[in-house]
């Protein structure tokens, strides 16, 4: 929609301050750090450490969208007017970048690629380029650089906007208002995660169900068997879940666990930009009651501060009756 809209968008005056052209100049210059962070994600998470990797690149975009909206009001949306509503010099400087844009494509990615095609054998690849091909960060800014790159051109390279100069400021038509909601809708998604991350420390619940394995009771040699099931999740959207679900028997003297109640079922559940991690233990008192223990921790991908410590414990007894599952 955004992309749709903004041919239709008319320039307008610029902010006084981004009217400046080394106000415009130090955010191209902000813009083009923030894409070298981006292309070099695994020597910047080697740098701080993947728990905090997601924030930053969360950020990076977030900053990244900011500044190009106010770039392209900066350049009156030279990059994106209609050729209707330009003037002959306009219409110049707006062709020499994308010239330039095209011609820094080219150089930027199709040279790697062209190297990557002379390689016959993935392993013969230079590790460098490995790393930076497969780095999800780089789509980023191959967009940024296709869609962007002839405002940041224009916002380099245009002088400042005289002091006297009056502009007709336009009015707020159909295809502007597309276009700022489409921007506004956009950003709200992106600072969506950020605030049900705050739900992670705050929300917890804890489903639970328990039953018999058949009706009436399943008389074996291994007693009355029942299934137990709980789940207990931290957080709402931004959310990560432990579950516990398994069935044991008893004949009344001895609790014989049948699966899902052993070490190796100890796994997290769920996960949606968080991370989990769970710790299990059982243990068998002198009276042969059973004690299961789920221990788990959510943490946050985009703000790792943000983490809560969830339970699910099991008791039973060892005829077989159960005195906690929550």
């Amino acid at each position: 929609m955004t992309i749709a809209a903004a041919p239709e968008v008319p320039p307008e005056i610029p902010p006084r301050l981004p009217a400046r052209q080394s106000v415009r100049r130090g955010l191209v210059t902000a813009l083009g750090v923030i894409c070298v962070i981006l292309a070099e994600t695994p020597a910047v998470t080697a740098l701080i450490g993947s728990a905090w990797q997601t924030t930053l690149d969360v950020l990076l975009v977030l900053v990244l969208l900011l500044a190009n909206l106010t770039l392209r009001s900066a350049t009156r949306r030279l990059a994106v007017a209609p050729d209707s509503s330009l003037d002959e010099r306009q219409a110049r400087v707006r062709d020499y970048a994308y010239r330039l844009t095209h011609r820094v494509l080219a150089v930027a990615f199709g040279l790697p690629l062209w190297l990557l095609f002379l390689r016959s054998s993935p392993s013969s690849v230079p590790g460098w380029l490995h790393d930076a091909l497969g780095n999800g960060g780089l789509v980023v800014v191959y967009l940024e650089l296709l869609f962007f790159l002839p405002t940041a051109v224009i916002a380099w390279t245009e002088p400042d906007l005289p002091e006297d100069e009056e502009v007709e400021r336009p009015r707020l038509t159909l295809s502007r208002g597309l276009y700022l909601v489409s921007w506004g809708l956009l950003l709200a998604i992106l600072a969506l995660p950020f605030a049900l991350s705050v739900s992670v420390p705050l929300s917890v619940r804890t489903v639970t169900a328990r039953h018999i394995v058949s009706q009436p009771y399943q008389t074996t040699s291994l007693g009355t068997c029942r299934y137990v099931e709980a789940t207990t999740t931290a957080g709402i959207g931004v959310e990560g879940s432990i579950r516990l679900a398994g069935e044991f028997c008893s004949n009344g003297t001895r609790i014989k666990r049948q699966w899902g109640l052993f070490h190796w079922d100890c796994i997290p559940w769920n996960s949606a930009l968080t991370t989990v991690t769970v710790h299990c233990r059982t243990t068998f008192d002198r009276a042969g009651a059973m004690h299961l223990r789920y221990d788990g921790l959510v943490r946050s991908s985009i703000f790792p501060v943000l983490q809560r410590h969830i339970t699910i414990v099991l008791d039973v007894r060892r005829d077989g009756h159960i005195l906690r599952l929550s």
